[in-house]
């Protein structure tokens, strides 16, 4: 509700400037330039004025609108930006791409989950699924918001904890500047036969 009257006083306040600029200029027309205001009276009457002033305040509601919107999309890509900068995962290097790939290439093939929950973390979770995904044998799936319980995690985690993992834990490790925990279950705890990574909250 509170989004709403805020969306509605700033339409009001944009409209109310403009129609007021209307009804200034009108009247100081008639009151400093008295001559022109009477050869306006002819060219356009009381009556006339009166449906123009009306779609002045129409044409001015419209532009009200497109402010209130204007303002509240630069806010958002601002407060994007912003957060962006602070907590948005950088995407590889080219080089750490090539070692990553590298090493990839000397594990045995897993069924792997890659899932990240915002935009903060895209480009580094699918940039790891993509490199994952080239290598023949593994069978990748990415998954975006949802599906996991991924809310809250901070840092970059793989489970279950058993070889496999840790080679992989080992090859993302020597191969980029990233830090991956193992979560302490195993196999029989997850009950599948997939292993999980979730690119969670950077770390500060």
């Amino acid at each position: 509700m509170s989004r709403i009257w805020h969306y509605v006083a700033a339409v009001v306040g944009y409209w109310q400037f403009w129609v007021a600029v209307a009804f200034m200029i009108e009247r100081s027309m008639e009151r400093f330039f008295s001559k022109r205001a009477a050869a306006l009276n002819v060219l356009l009457p009381v009556e006339g004025r009166r449906k123009l002033f009306i779609g002045i305040a129409i044409v001015a509601f419209v532009y009200a609108n497109f402010r209130a919107f204007d303002d509240a999309s630069s806010k958002l890509e601002e407060a994007t930006r912003s957060n962006g900068t602070e907590n948005r995962w950088s995407g590889l290097t080219s080089d750490e791409v090539k070692a990553l790939r590298d090493q990839v290439r000397k594990l045995s093939p897993e069924t792997i989950t890659v899932a990240c929950e915002t935009i903060n973390c895209r480009d580094l979770a699918d940039g790891i699924a993509d490199i994952l995904a080239d290598v023949p044998g593994w069978k990748v799936t990415k998954l975006h918001r949802g599906g996991l319980d991924i809310t809250g995690v901070t840092g970059i985690r793989i489970e279950p904890h058993e070889p496999a993992t840790e080679n992989l834990q080992k090859a993302i490790e020597s191969a980029t500047k990233l830090k991956v925990d193992l979560v302490e279950t195993t196999r029989a705890q997850m009950n599948s036969t997939e292993t999980f990574m979730v690119v969670g909250t950077k770390p500060f």
